[in-house]
């Protein structure tokens, strides 16, 4: 069976919220049942330093890319649109990479 890394979203904690004192970079675990639930094996790398994805890019057989935030228009030049939810900075930098075109 395959090894299945489901990227990390990154959880910016408040005081007094669970692991307030941490980062914390989670998937939701419904993610993580079906693909178990199909034999295979589950990683959920961070995605807070872009410079370690070409370490996390081997050890996995394929990339699940969940949704979340809206990515920044930023990104592409573009003004946010009237309609743009929350953005994820962390995150948008993470997914932008070149790197990810190889998958």
């Amino acid at each position: 069976m395959a090894i299945i890394g489901i990227l990390g979203t990154p959880y910016n904690t408040v005081e007094r919220s669970p692991f307030w004192w941490n980062k914390v970079s989670y998937t939701r675990q419904s993610f993580i049942d079906v693909f178990q639930e199909l034999g295979h094996t589950v990683i959920v790398p961070p995605v807070d330093k872009t410079e370690n994805i070409k370490n996390y890019l081997p050890l996995v057989d394929k990339i699940v890319l969940t949704g979340g935030a809206d990515v920044s228009p930023y990104l592409y030049g573009e003004e946010p649109h009237a309609q743009l939810g929350t953005t994820d900075p962390i995150r948008d930098r993470f997914l932008s990479l070149p790197q990810l075109k190889l998958l």
